[in-house]
């Protein structure tokens, strides 16, 4: 537990990382590289010869070497996998738009047909890399092993939301339009990830607090 007043702690050395190692859950791991370090973590192997390592009792450098590649793994996972994302949905989100045209040709000659099938690519399309970055933090926490969280809040703000928004402002003679309808995709999108990014922070910070208590 933090003392009073403390908004955050740094751990810049002394980490055992053979420790580390040896867990079968990483989700200490992650709590310590997402949130407790300034951007490097030091450790101090006490020898990089397996001979003279045998002798100290200590692990064999090869424990040393998964620890340090596990440590960038971890770095980069949650971001690295948010940003692919985010590039591979925007792109080709964006790409099916500016195909409008030809895309929808291939399905049927009707302009009428065409026009809406844009006026849907302009909203759906563009925004779509918000559902996968939702699903993303859905990912990162059934790992720290957490599925019925995500399901409830994917129901709620993925589901129930959009029933709620048809319900009511669809319902409005002002926004009684298919444009309404298709804007409930985008919303519930950032509504989700927000919620679902929230609930990995605090899940997060619970455990880590729990580990330091324990």
């Amino acid at each position: 537990m933090h003392p009073p007043n403390v908004k955050k702690v740094f751990v810049r050395s002394g980490i055992r990382f053979d420790y580390l190692i040896a867990d079968k859950d990483d989700e200490f791991f992650y709590e310590l590289c997402k949130h407790h370090i300034s951007g490097q973590l030091k450790v101090a192997p006490e020898h990089i010869s397996d001979v003279v390592l045998s002798k100290l009792g200590k692990p064999k450098n090869a424990v040393y070497e998964r620890f340090v590649e596990k440590y960038k793994r971890i770095n980069k996972t949650v971001l690295t996998t948010q940003l692919c994302v985010l590039a591979v949905g925007g792109i080709l989100g964006n790409l099916v738009f500016l195909l409008g045209e030809p895309l929808m040709g291939l399905y049927t000659d009707s302009a009428v047909v065409v026009e809406a099938g844009i006026k849907r690519f302009s909203v759906v399309c563009t925004t779509y890399a918000l559902c996968g970055m939702m699903d993303v933090m859905v990912g990162a926490l059934r790992g720290l092993g957490y599925s019925v969280m995500p399901m409830i809040v994917s129901l709620l703000g993925a589901c129930a939301f959009r029933l709620v928004w048809i319900s009511l402002l669809f319902r409005s003679e002002a926004f009684h339009t298919i444009e309404t309808i298709y804007y409930t995709y985008p919303i519930s999108w950032t509504l989700t990830l927000a919620i679902h990014l929230i609930c990995y922070l605090v899940v997060r910070k619970k455990s880590f607090e729990k580990m330091m208590a324990a």
